[in-house]
């Protein structure tokens, strides 16, 4: 519709219109008279009441819906659930082709999220929409798996998770295939296990520690829930601790490392079906002495008995006295509110316990102890945890009363007792602690107490006395506790104590009975015999007996010295409670001796006497089992085998090693006997030493008996390494029992870089015609394995075994055979060894394998090593001498022994005096102070008389020297 100008004027106006009526109407209503605003009057109050009806109703509707709705969360409440799963999956035996359904029910309030695994892997249906279906209804899960083939075979595992827990169940697929396979029934599902871990480790006082392990593969997220302990104790992420874990590691990281801290770490990973864990020990060492020559910090602060102003302080004296034994202890108190501290007692106390009193109620305090000795006090000890200040006994004066409809009604002691005028007076005054410098008075409040706060005021009077004195002088207790300092020894007191409120004084209580102050409290008696017993390399299993009077011993401190030094280190800071311990952290190869001493309130007792002197060397133990069984040669009705050594001899050398057969298509083994030509057989190994047998080998592989009629010759065996160097290495092998038709005409090397890689290098061109071989170019740090293949004129035979990987680099402290001559001048080789024992010996060969002559060299063992003395030098003894350690082959070196040719600056010159002398004489390159000159006439040796004389002076020193003779 249109409008037109005049139509929109005509609008305009009677909106006007409307507009003046409507003002006019409101004004008509503004006047009222009479009945009219009784009336309104009457319309008002009815609607009041009518809203207040609406606005009752509505807060009642409300509170009505809040008690459903609470009542309803109430059930919901009882209804909650862990999962959990009544049906659970079971195995499963198919065929391949064929279909399967997994099935398990799941019950949980609320309902739980269920994820399905395979093999450990969370199972993705989108990934194979057409090989899996799954269906969740009503708590029944169903998996099924169309079509099923080999690779659908494994473990399954659904995991129910809830905010109240999680539940887990499992079932084996096995698929049998036509061809004779079985997939599932023994299907490897690689575990993960640990990986590198941490060692025992040691962290000084106040600095942090991080402890780190890492896994084989990287966690999954249902299993990084690895677990913490100290001591047993599970640690949980605090202001101090923080647990880390992610992909494959986890660690755990002290902010701030304290004795209290010190003891048996263990990380807990929880796989499918067992439980792993590491565990370490971990030495908190002394920080530097806040004094020179002060005491070390105590530990293990521990507040107990707390009331409105009273507490009592326990703690373990330190390991370390310092310059001069400690003397006794500062308390020191820590007001949060205050932030500062302040010294509790003026005079040291003797014991490691003190009761601190005057405190405010109602405060949030810390303690702290430190050790006093004559060069002053030490550092403080760890700092306790806020303790409030209260009324211990507060939660007896209250009690809740349940009414209907779960409705709790509060009631105190205070609201039923009133107000109570007079107060009455406290009983049962009595000593709870008696010290050698104060006692400890202890009563219970007077029943009714009343409302208003109470304190009291404590008497003494000597025993037989009837005038009383105040204990308590203007010092307000509020608490039934109070320690009495200022006592005479040898007297006898008794005690009574009054009750006070706002409205006066009680009568005095009944008196305790006399006391006096205690004896002092004596230090512990020593352990004693401390036995050290070897463990590894690097640690030592110590043994000692606790003093007959062991009721106050809190636990022992452990201390060692290298023998014959007196150069004494603690062991360990926190008191071990056991009467034995591991030490860690020891020299190889090096001597021990050991002391303990007990730990007690008291103090720590003297040392224990010295332990036996032990060499720090690993306890003996069965063998590692033996590797690589390869066949070396076969007869037909004989086979000989060789094997790789263990890699871990147990600290005795390998003396005897047992075979075990097993007959291919069997499952049994035993000994060796009757081969049959034409079987197959199967081999296991065992090494054994004198702490018995070890563990078995694996199985080889399937040997065929048969006589060997190949013309190549077998492989090589028993390859070792020597002389491990910063890139270069030195091979030796022994040779094939098999040549084939021609003899062995050399060796072929060959060499792959790393400890699992199969791509072989040739390492030489042409055959090596020797054993051994020394080979160099390697890199530096790099990791190495070699082989040795034997050739003759039919061709190249087979590979010998791998050799274990080695490393490219010198161990620490490897040494080189050094040449010289002794003071009678004879030839030696001298070869110092890395920390030698008494059991160890130097074993001396010509090129690795030769038997020294006796007839012309003689080895004689030295403190740190073994000299080889050349008794009658000639070039017979030249050639390439090797040194190695019996119980550590690793430890070898060698030197080549060549003929040296003096270099001759003149030929023979002749002189002849005036007086007739006739002087012969020459000039060499260079000669030792040691070198021998011996003049030779017609095979007979001219010596000086008084008619001839001989000598030499040196040009300049070369080293080495090499005696001659001039004929």
């Amino acid at each position: 519709m249109q409008l037109t100008h005049k139509g929109l004027v005509f609008l305009g106006r009677r909106e006007i219109l409307q507009g003046t009526l409507a003002e006019e109407y409101h004004r008509d209503q503004w006047t009222m008279f009479g009945n009219e605003a009784e009336k309104v009057q009457r319309d008002v109050s009815r609607n009041q009441r009518a809203l207040r009806r609406r606005v009752d109703t509505m807060a009642i509707r409300k509170q009505a819906e809040n008690k459903a709705s609470d009542h309803l969360e109430y059930l919901e409440r009882l209804r909650q659930k862990a999962p959990d799963f009544p049906i659970p999956l079971r195995a499963h035996t198919v065929w391949e082709g064929m279909t399967v359904t997994l099935t398990c029910t799941v019950q949980g309030c609320p309902p739980p999220k269920v994820t399905w695994f395979k093999d450990g892997v969370p199972l993705i249906m989108s990934n194979q929409p057409w090989n899996y279906s799954l269906q969740q209804k009503y708590g029944l899960n169903s998996l099924e798996i169309r079509r099923c083939s080999p690779e659908d075979a494994g473990e399954y595992r659904v995991i129910a998770k809830s905010p109240l827990g999680e539940a887990r169940t499992f079932g084996t697929l096995v698929v049998n295939s036509y061809r004779g396979a079985v997939a599932g029934s023994e299907r490897s599902r690689t575990p993960v296990q640990f990986g590198t871990t941490f060692p025992p480790t040691w962290v000084t006082e106040g600095d942090s520690l991080t402890l780190q392990c890492t896994f084989t593969s990287a966690l999954l997220p249902f299993r990084q829930d690895v677990t913490w302990f100290r001591d047993g104790v599970q640690l949980c992420p605090s202001s101090n601790v923080d647990i880390e874990t992610a992909g494959n590691k986890a660690s755990v990281t002290l902010k701030a490392a304290h004795k209290e801290h010190e003891g048996v770490y263990t990380a807990r990973l929880r796989s499918w079906d067992e439980m792993q864990e590491h565990s370490a020990f971990v030495y908190v060492e002394d920080a530097p002495a806040a004094v020179l020559g002060g005491p070390a910090s105590p530990l293990a602060v521990q507040v107990t008995d707390v009331n409105k102003d009273y507490v009592f302080l326990t703690w373990q004296p330190p390991s370390a006295d310092g310059a001069s034994p400690v003397e006794g202890y500062y308390v020191e108190r820590y007001a949060v509110c205050e932030g500062q501290w302040v010294r509790c007692n003026v005079d040291i106390q003797k014991m490691c316990y003190y009761p601190v009193f005057g405190l405010q109620e109602g405060t949030l305090y810390q303690f702290r102890v430190r050790a006093v000795n004559q060069a002053g006090a030490g550092r403080p000890s760890k700092a306790t945890e806020p303790v409030l200040t209260a009324d211990p006994l507060g939660h007896t004066r209250t009690k809740v009363v349940k009414v209907d409809k779960g409705r709790t009604i509060t009631v105190t002691k205070d609201e039923l007792e009133g107000h109570v005028k007079a107060p009455f007076p406290p009983t049962n005054v009595h000593v709870s602690e008696v010290s050698e410098t104060y006692v400890v008075l202890s009563w219970t409040e007077p029943e009714p107490r009343g409302r208003e706060p109470l304190t009291f005021y404590v008497e003494r009077s000597l025993a037989g006395k009837s005038s009383w004195e105040l204990a308590s002088l203007d010092m307000e207790v509020k608490s039934p506790r109070f320690p009495v300092f200022d006592l005479a020894k040898g007297e006898q007191y008794r005690f009574r104590v009054r009750s006070i409120n706002q409205h006066g004084v009680s009568d005095p209580s009944e008196p305790s009975g006399p006391v006096s102050l205690g004896k002092p409290q004596a230090v512990p008696a020593p352990p004693h015999s401390v036995l050290a017993i070897r463990d590894t390399d690097t640690s030592v299993l110590l043994q000692w007996r606790e003093p007959e009077a062991k009721r106050d011993v809190l636990g022992y401190y452990l201390y060692c010295s290298e023998s014959g030094k007196q150069d004494w280190k603690t062991v360990n800071n926190k008191p071990v409670p056991q009467t034995r311990f591991t030490v860690h952290g020891l020299k190889n190869r090096k001597e021990y001796v050991f002391m303990v001493k007990s730990v007690s309130r008291a103090g720590n007792s003297g040392y224990s006497e010295e332990s036996d002197p032990i060499r720090v060397k690993a306890a003996i133990s069965v063998p590692s089992a033996p590797s690589a069984i390869a066949l070396l040669l076969c007869t037909g009705t004989e086979m000989v085998l060789g094997w790789r050594a263990p890699a871990r001899h147990g600290g005795d050398p390998v003396c005897e090693y047992y075979l075990d057969q097993m007959d291919k298509g069997t499952a049994a083994w035993r000994e060796v006997c009757n081969l049959t030509s034409g079987n197959f057989y199967q081999f296991r190994v065992f090494a054994a030493n004198m702490a018995g047998v070890g563990k078995p080998s694996e199985a080889s592989e399937a040997f065929l008996c048969e006589k060997w009629t190949m013309p190549e010759p077998g492989c090589p065996y028993d390859v070792q390494f020597r002389e491990v160097r910063d890139g270069s290495l030195v091979l030796l092998w022994a040779a094939p029992l098999y040549e084939g038709r021609s003899p062995v005409t050399g060796y072929f090397l060959e060499i792959s870089q790393g400890d699992q890689s199969d791509d072989w290098a040739a390492l030489n061109e042409k055959p090596i015609c020797d054993t051994h071989h020394k080979v160099s170019g390697l890199q530096a740090g790099q990791t190495y394995r070699l082989r040795v293949l034997a050739v003759n004129e039919a061709g190249v035979g087979w590979a010998s075994l791998p050799s274990e990987p080695v490393t490219a680099e010198a161990r620490p402290g490897a040494k080189s055979v050094e040449i010289g001559v002794d003071d009678d001048g004879f030839i030696f080789l001298g070869y110092e060894a890395d920390e030698p024992d008494d059991e160890s010996k130097c074993l001396w060969n010509k090129n690795y394998t030769e038997p020294i002559d006796g007839s012309r060299a003689r080895a004689d063992a030295k403190k740190d090593g073994s000299v080889l003395t050349f008794t009658e030098p000639s070039e017979e003894d030249l050639g390439l001498y090797t040194v190695e350690m019996s119980d550590d082959p690793s430890q070898s070196s060698s030197y080549d022994f060549t003929a040296e040719v003096i270099a001759l600056k003149s030929d023979w010159q002749v002189e002849v005096s005036e007086q007739g002398d006739v002087r012969l004489w020459l000039q060499t390159e260079s000669l030792s102070d040691a070198a021998e000159l011996r003049l030779v006439f017609n095979d007979h040796e001219i010596t000086s008389t008084p008619v001839r004389t001989s000598g030499y002076a040196p040009i300049r020193y070369l080293d080495p020297p090499i005696p001659f003779r001039v004929a």
